[in-house]
């Protein structure tokens, strides 16, 4: 089964299940542990707030088979924050931004959850202010 989550309803991958992020949170409840082969969370990270974020992904993690690789992504911070500082992102840009958003985070702080989870980080990449960290579900044999 292949999975994506996301807050945007209207932009669901085809091929996949949809499974919306409604007030920061998910209802995975019609998914069944261990089944899930492919999770695209892209756009999934800053609709959740630091409060809900450990068990977000603990969820997401219960889902995935070994073997499955799941996409995560959302607004880097350092980025945004230098963008903001070196005028590249006017205040305007900014607080559109980010008041559109549950949280916003760095990459390296959801990486170490991710491990924390037991999940192997294979890429982490930047484009423009936002991130994706693609990682695997390995078997622990």
């Amino acid at each position: 089964m292949k999975i994506h989550i996301t807050e945007n309803v209207n932009n669901s991958i085809e091929g996949f299940v949809l499974v919306p992020i409604v007030y920061g949170r998910l209802d995975l409840g019609g998914v069944t542990d261990h089944s899930a082969t492919r999770i695209v969370a892209i756009d999934a990270i800053d609709s959740v707030p630091t409060s809900m974020l450990t068990k977000f992904l603990q969820d997401i993690v219960n889902k995935m088979r070994f073997g499955c690789v799941a996409t995560f992504g959302g607004i880097e911070l350092d980025v945004l924050s230098r963008g903001v500082i070196t005028n590249n992102i006017n205040v305007e840009s900014f607080n559109k931004l980010v008041f559109s958003k549950k949280a916003i985070y760095k990459n390296s702080d959801i990486v170490k959850i991710l491990t924390g989870l037991g999940l192997s980080i294979d890429k982490v990449l930047i484009q423009g202010i936002n991130y994706e960290i693609t990682a695997t579900r390995k078997n622990p044999n």
